[in-house]
Order: C-alpha cells, then sequence, then structure tokens
C-alpha cells in the first residue's frame, strides 16, 4: 500500500495502489475462486481499515463464499512508527490490519489459537518492500492455518515472506504470484533466507 510508514530511500515502492485496482482485484480472486481456492480453506487478507473500503471488502470476500471473523488480525507496530496523514487533527497510524476468513469447515492447526495482535516493529533493518510485512509477525499469524497439509498461494508476494513462512510451517506447497519483475526478483533473492 503507498501509505507505508516507511519513507526510506532503500525501500522500493511503486505499485498502482488506487481504488480502480483494488476492487479490480478483488474481482480477480472472485473469478478465480473455483480454480484456485479448495472448498475447504483460510484467508488472511492485508487491506486498508477506512470504513468504506474495509466495509465492502467485507461484503465481497463473503458473497465470493468466505465466512470473514468480524475481528481483524492486527500488526501493532510497537516502535511506534507509522504515517500520520493529518498530524494537527488526527493520530498515528500505528497499525495494520487483515481480514481473517474461512471456507468451508477449515479447521486451524493443532497450534491451536493465538492472539489476534501482534507487537512487532515497524521500522526494520533491511526491509526490502514498503508493504512488507515481516517474518515475525507473518509466523505468529499463520502458525493457526499452516501445516503439512497446506497448499499457499499469495498472489501478491512482494519480499516472498509469507512464503518462507509457509515452507518454514512445513506446508506440503507454495506458490507466490508478483505482477512486477523488479519485486518477483527480490522475492526470489529473498527466498533463501530464514529468518526475519
Amino acid at each position: 500500500m503507498a501509505d507505508s510508514p516507511r519513507m526510506d530511500a532503500t525501500i522500493k515502492d511503486h505499485y498502482e495502489d488506487n481504488p480502480d485496482t483494488y476492487w479490480a482485484l478483488l474481482d480477480r480472486l472472485a473469478l478465480a475462486m473455483d480454480n484456485v481456492v479448495a472448498e475447504s480453506a483460510h484467508l488472511i487478507f492485508w487491506h486498508s481499515m477506512k470504513m468504506n473500503q474495509h466495509g465492502e471488502t467485507v461484503e465481497r470476500l463473503e458473497a465470493m463464499g468466505w465466512k470473514c471473523n468480524p475481528f481483524p488480525l492486527i500488526w501493532f507496530k510497537s516502535d511506534g512508527s507509522g504515517i500520520a496523514p493529518d498530524p494537527q487533527r488526527g493520530p498515528r497510524q500505528v497499525y495494520e490490519a487483515a481480514i481473517f476468513a474461512s471456507r468451508g469447515d477449515r479447521k486451524i492447526t493443532q497450534e491451536g489459537c493465538v492472539a489476534n495482535c501482534f507487537p512487532y516493529p515497524g521500522r526494520r533493518d533491511g526491509a526490502i518492500h514498503a508493504s512488507e510485512k515481516p517474518y515475525a509477525m507473518l509466523r505468529h499469524f499463520m502458525r493457526m492455518i499452516c501445516d503439512e497439509y497446506s497448499f499457499v498461494l499469495d498472489p501478491t508476494c512482494g519480499s516472498g515472506n509469507a512464503l518462507k513462512v509457509a515452507e518454514d510451517l512445513g506446508a506440503h506447497h507454495v506458490l507466490g504470484l508478483e505482477q512486477l519483475s523488479e519485486f518477483w526478483q527480490i522475492a526470489r533473492d529473498n527466498w533463501s533466507k530464514r529468518g526475519e
């Protein structure tokens, strides 16, 4: 997302980030559901919490057959990093949210429930992607849903961290897609690294 808190010249960020692109991607997911999503599956969907975008996103996902948990997964940027869109009138945005959804009756893994909020710094040495999610945070949430029976698809794989987490959690198969060749190369270069 373009509203990333990190404005470091070394971090690459030139995704097309506008409402038309966002809704078009959701439409693509709806069209591809029967081809790319198992009848029993989980979804972690990172998105903006803007009021109209969140509500409509939930409605569209539910129309596709997803059952959306009413409480989002939260990455709290524990170092206080984030953007302040209007610092004279409102607070700094120090969290990112994901819709947690299921299709069919897929149960969580034997690791069981985890907290729906995970504190982890937003500014990290070595971050290479503006929307990059940290390995430790992804591992916290994905251990609920990823095991040796999992087939994991990340259709906007960016840095590839979610794929690395899935493989480390023993997923049967992982697949990442990336629209921009520059980020695809970053994900490939990052694939062999482990940890944060």
